[in-house]
């Protein structure tokens, strides 16, 4: 299941601990996140839907369906609408905080490009304390 996910977690990572896997940080292990937690909505490592690969838990995420996706193959661009455009659609102001891609763009296709207002990065923002 999910291509040896698992097995490979624990050849590249045999010192790992499994006690940790339930874990949870407190407000002041993780200042930032507590910051914007206590203003906006936020999701990190979320769990969703299916319990594989990451791109279908996205498309859940973002949209509600998996749109046929079971993997991480090469990603297709989607044509999906969204929970952002929803919001935005009935006049909620939103901002997409993200540490690498912004997912969003590979999601919906109204968010493909523009719109650079409302994509920040996560890192460059935390060091300004700029949400």
């Amino acid at each position: 299941m999910n291509g040896g996910f698992v097995s490979n977690f624990a050849r590249h990572y045999p010192e790992s601990d499994p006690g940790k896997i339930m874990g949870y940080y407190n407000a002041g292990d993780l200042p930032i996140y507590d910051h914007l937690a206590q203003r906006f909505c936020i999701c990190d490592r979320w769990f969703c839907s299916v319990p594989g690969s990451t791109w279908p838990n996205r498309l859940y995420a973002l949209t509600g369906q998996a749109d046929g996706s079971k993997d991480n193959k090469p990603l297709p661009i989607y044509s999906k609408i969204s929970f952002i455009r929803h919001l935005e659609e009935r006049g909620v102001s939103w901002r997409w905080y993200s540490h690498d891609f912004q997912t969003l763009r590979c999601v919906d296709e109204k968010y493909r490009t523009g719109y650079d207002q409302n994509f920040f990065r996560v890192e460059a923002n935390s060091r300004k304390a700029k949400f």
